[in-house]
């Protein structure tokens, strides 16, 4: 009697469970995620209905972390061949772009501090992950794609800019990272690090931190564009070219105010910075037009006259930011010397003052190449031409103060800066009006400084170094740099032979000094370095002649191309290489024929004169 109500129960919960089962296995499937429903739906290529569908998926995808990976999605990168394709994902591309705007806009003005401070480093995240390498295929198209979505970005700006005002640090950090990130426009981008960077209580160590790095990044960015987009005459990359520069000249400044931080991370972010904004002017060739305006000159006179304006007119846009390069190259170089603490910021100090010699090279070729055109356009010639209108180096005492600085940094402990030092000295010393001041300066400090390197710094790349770069200065002041090029000649080190060498032959007769080093070293080492010692001696000229004997020892050498370069040497002596005409005889009958034809030739000009 009692199994009864047991079975009626257990029946009931048989038909419960078998509700719940067919309940189940009629309901809709759980949700697919709309990014992989989307992302399927846009590799159907083939689909009549794709765009349609891709904006349906869309109008439903109100999630900012999910427009964000749809922005993100690899598959936009692929280059597409079919226009109609193409036209629909750009449109759809660009419908996603401006729902994360939307969304996003409403949500930084209404939004929690924790939300909006989320969707600041989204933001953030979405315009530099779109970013791509330097090996990416169709690198040009796909900068472009990375561009217009950081300007399309950019109209959050002023809403991440009013974020760093408010009071919660986190925020402003998280704002102010994301503003470097997009293409915000320069004057506001600027104010907003000025403010952040000030040194004052409530901008903390971080917060300071985040501008410098936020600095760092934004001129980094539009570096790497730039040097991505190949098609450069485009109205758009005319206009990064722009906003390079005009970013530039607002925030280079900002970089060397950082220097003058106690924190040793927010001077390296700024100099690193500054960094940026050098480097691209240097490296980047169609921002001053060189090769441009030397094709200028196979145009007519008309044109030619035209675009000379409009390369002049270019050349005074950038005059701003010339102005601000010389106005901080002193506070750089102030920092390159061991009065900074931090290697690091002193070696970028230095590079960001050697790309501004390199960019003054530049502008001095240009403006040559300028008033070539002028006169190709039939414009009357400056009577008075300068070797460059605008200068990025100071003059006077401010430069004397960049000299004594880079005198320390020739003792700098530090091997990186010592080297970096000499290349900048190299570069002051291969342009003449810069080489004038240098060697006009009455103690020579400097000269003398880089002549005392070559012999006693105790590395050995160092010692190269100096001495290539004291030939720059050649055939000037060789009673400091004959001296110390003689002792180089007998060095160890092959390279610093060689260019010990090469130095002196553009001493001419005043490297007569070093003439016992030569014939001591002549028929020694290496083959190049025998070479350069017999190129040396023909430059003291008839003065050359005691290294004659040492040079006949040289016929014998295993190489042909000394021998060669030995009988050459010994014809371009004439009568005065009689004494070596037996070996040269001998070596008629040497087994390669271009070294027996140089020693016929040798012997025609010492017998005869030919």
């Amino acid at each position: 009697m009692q199994l009864l109500p047991c079975s009626k129960k257990n029946i009931l919960l048989g038909l419960f469970i078998t509700l719940c089962l067919n309940s189940l296995i009629q309901a809709d499937p759980f949700p697919i995620d709309p990014t992989e429903l989307f992302k399927r739906t846009f590799l159907n290529r083939g689909d009549e209905d794709r765009k349609t569908k891709l904006l349906n998926i869309l109008n439903k995808t109100n999630a900012l972390g999910d427009l964000s990976k749809i922005i993100l999605m690899p598959e936009w990168q692929y280059i597409e061949g079919n226009k109609r394709i193409a036209d629909i994902n750009g449109e759809v591309r660009t419908a996603v772009i401006q729902k994360f705007k939307t969304n996003g806009l409403q949500l930084l003005k209404d939004g929690q501090d924790d939300a909006r401070m989320d969707l600041a480093i989204l933001i953030g995240e979405t315009a530099s992950a779109n970013l791509v390498d330097e090996t990416s295929e169709s690198l040009d198209q796909i900068a472009q794609r990375s561009r217009f979505l950081r300007a399309e970005l950019s109209t959050l700006s002023p809403q991440l800019a009013l974020l760093t005002k408010t009071k919660n640090p986190k925020l402003i950090i998280a704002a102010v990272s994301a503003l470097g990130k997009i293409e915000s426009k320069s004057d506001l981008f600027a104010q907003t690090i000025s403010d952040l960077m000030e040194i004052k209580p409530s901008n903390t160590l971080a917060i300071r931190r985040a501008a410098a790095e936020s600095l760092k990044t934004r001129l980094a960015t539009v570096s790497q564009l730039l040097k991505q987009i190949r098609v450069v005459r485009e109205r758009d990359n005319l206009d990064l070219i722009n906003d390079l520069l005009t970013t530039s000249k607002l925030c280079f400044p900002l970089g060397v105010r950082a220097l003058k931080d106690k924190d040793y991370i927010v001077r390296e972010q700024g100099t690193l910075a500054c960094k940026q904004a050098t480097s691209t002017l240097a490296e980047v060739d169609y921002i001053i037009p060189t090769r441009e305006a030397e094709m200028t000159m196979l145009e007519r006179p008309d044109i030619i006259a035209q675009r000379t304006k409009s390369f002049r007119d270019g050349l005074a846009f950038e005059l701003s930011l010339i102005n601000s390069f010389r106005d901080n190259m002193r506070e750089l170089t102030d920092h390159a010397t061991n009065f900074e603490a931090d290697v690091v910021v002193r070696v970028a100090s230095l590079d960001v003052v050697e790309d501004l010699v390199v960019i003054r090279k530049k502008l001095i070729e240009f403006e040559s190449i300028l008033n070539k055109l002028d006169v190709l356009a039939g414009n009357a010639p400056n009577p008075n031409p300068k070797l460059i209108t605008h200068d990025i180096i100071p003059e006077g005492n401010e430069f004397k103060e960049i000299v004594q600085d880079l005198i320390m940094v020739l003792s700098d402990p530090n091997l990186r800066v010592r080297l970096n030092g000499i290349d900048i000295v190299e570069g002051f010393l291969s342009m003449p009006d810069i080489t004038a001041r240098i060697i006009n300066e009455k103690e020579l400090f400097l000269f003398r400084k880089l002549a005392s390197v070559a012999t006693t710094d105790t590395n050995l790349m160092v010692k190269y170094a100096a001495v290539r770069a004291l030939g720059r200065s050649a055939p000037l002041k060789p009673e400091i740099a004959v001296p110390v090029l003689a002792k180089c000649l007998l060095e160890e080190d092959l390279d610093i032979r060689i260019a010990a060498a090469n130095a002196l032959k553009k001493y001419g007769k005043e490297g007569l000094k070093a003439l016992p080093s030569l014939e001591k070293m002549i028929a020694n080492g290496d083959s190049d370095s025998r070479i350069a010692m017999m190129n040396a001696a023909v430059s003291l000229g008839t003065d050359g002649s005691p290294t004659l004997g040492e040079v006949a020892k040289n016929l014998q050498s295993e190489e042909p191309k000394v021998r060669i370069k030995a009988a050459e040497t010994l014809g371009k002596f004439g009568k005065l290489s009689e004494a070596q005409i037996p070996k040269l005889q001998k070596s008629l009958n040497d087994e390669d024929s271009n070294v027996r034809n140089a020693v016929s030739s040798a012997l025609l000009k010492i017998r005869f004169g030919s």
